[in-house]
């Protein structure tokens, strides 16, 4: 991790040291998906208004047939119930609402991971940014995602978002350029430095979804140069949609347990 990725790091865990990073399931918290993503809509985000598409957590639940969903949430625990890490089953009206400031899903496709690697889609941190704005909640939540990734043995890449069609390396490329790079600045904190100082020597990998194969949907994710006839899930002739960035999770990548020397 950067000397920058360090420093934020120790700060969230420090301004954050009252809170426990759990899971919920997903089925039972529809209604509270919901509700942080009402919130959402009505924060800025560089400096305009989030307008969600089709995930709703409706359509979501669609999803959910052909992948793993899973939510994480940031929470007070004033009893102590919960230890930081933990799934919590009980309904999050048993929670109390007030007690949770933030939730991000994750998509997961990890199907065969012994023939294709893991590989897992990050939805964004959800959470009031007026209220918590000190707190660096979104810095909190991402940190918290990767560190659970990293200790999952069946997942290898790890997905921040943001829209980009290109290769991996074309955004390592251009990560500089101004324009619509802009807005996935802040994301290179998740990025060691190995990785974006020697670029040039990163993959031309693509993320790629897989849409039919011999009429049954099989609508997995893919690491691949260039999409091909054969979906390695479902070994069945394929359409490819939905090119993306993504991040392999290597050892580089853990985030320390505890506050270490920060190094350049």
């Amino acid at each position: 991790m950067s000397k920058t990725g360090k420093k934020n790091w120790n700060y969230v865990r420090k301004n954050n040291s009252d809170l426990k990073f759990v899971s919920l399931d997903f089925f039972g918290n529809r209604n509270l998906i919901a509700y942080f993503m009402s919130i959402w809509e009505r924060n800025k985000v560089h400096g305009e208004a989030i307008e969600w598409g089709t995930e709703t957590p409706y359509i979501m639940e669609v999803v959910a047939h052909w992948s793993e969903l899973i939510v994480f949430a940031a929470i007070k625990d004033p009893e102590n119930q919960f230890t930081d890490g933990q799934h919590i089953t009980e309904a999050w009206e048993n929670l109390k609402l007030d007690n949770i400031l933030s939730i991000q899903w994750l998509e997961i496709f990890r199907k065969d991971p012994d023939k294709v690697p893991g590989y897992v889609e990050a939805g964004p941190p959800l959470y009031n940014k007026e209220k918590y704005n000190k707190r660096y909640l979104a810095k909190y939540m991402w940190f918290n995602c990767i560190k659970w990734c990293i200790n999952q043995k069946n997942i290898t890449y790890f997905d921040l978002g943001g829209g980009f069609r290109g290769s991996w390396l074309n955004l390592l490329e251009k990560r500089n350029s101004g324009g619509k790079f802009e807005k996935l600045r802040y994301k290179w904190l998740y990025v060691p430095k190995e990785v974006k100082n020697n670029f040039k020597l990163q993959p031309k990998h693509k993320v790629f979804t897989c849409t039919s194969s011999n009429g049954v949907d099989c609508n997995q994710k893919s690491i691949v140069t260039e999409p091909n006839e054969i979906c390695p899930h479902c070994q069945g002739k394929s359409n490819w949609i939905d090119p993306d960035w993504y991040h392999k999770l290597e050892d580089k990548d853990k985030i320390p347990e505890a506050s270490k020397p920060m190094d350049s």
